[in-house]
C-alpha cells in the first residue's frame, strides 16, 4: 500500500487542547495570536456587578426634591419638584431594569459560550481520534 502524501497543516490536534478561559497561552509556534480569549466566568462576574449596581440604584432612588412640594404647597416650584421627583424615580428604576436585563443576557451568553466551546471541543477531539484531522 502506497503511503499517502500529507500536507503539513500544523501540529495535530492535541488531546489536551486548552479550553476557553484556560490560563495557558494561545499562541502557535510562530507566536501569532490565534484568536480571542473569552472567559465566561469573567462575564458572569461582570453581570453580578451590574446586578449589584442595579439593586443599589433601585434601593436608593433620589428623593431629594420630595420635600419641596410639601414646603411650598400650591407653588409652581412644588409642581416642578413633584414632576422632577417622579421623573427621577422612573428613570432610575428604568435604568435598573435595563441593567438587570443586560446582566441576564450576559449570563445567557456565558452559558451559550461554555456549551458551544465544550461541544466543539468534543467534536474536534472525536474527529482527531477518527483521523479526520
Amino acid at each position: 500500500m502506497a503511503a499517502r502524501a500529507r500536507h503539513y497543516a500544523g501540529p495535530a490536534f492535541p488531546p489536551s487542547t486548552p479550553r476557553v478561559g484556560d490560563p495557558r497561552t494561545t499562541y502557535d509556534e510562530r507566536g501569532d495570536d490565534m484568536g480571542v480569549t473569552v472567559v465566561p466566568e469573567e462575564i458572569r462576574a461582570a453581570a453580578g456587578k451590574m446586578e449589584a449596581a442595579a439593586s443599589g440604584v433601585r434601593a436608593h432612588c433620589p428623593t431629594e426634591v420630595s420635600g419641596v412640594s410639601e414646603a411650598l404647597p400650591g407653588s409652581q416650584s412644588a409642581g416642578a419638584a413633584t414632576t422632577l421627583g417622579t421623573t427621577w424615580q422612573g428613570r432610575f428604576r428604568d435604568w435598573a431594569s435595563r441593567t438587570e436585563t443586560h446582566a441576564t443576557g450576559m449570563r445567557e451568553a456565558a452559558r451559550t459560550w461554555d456549551s458551544t466551546d465544550h461541544t466543539n471541543a468534543a467534536r474536534l477531539e472525536k474527529m482527531a481520534r477518527e483521523g479526520v484531522l
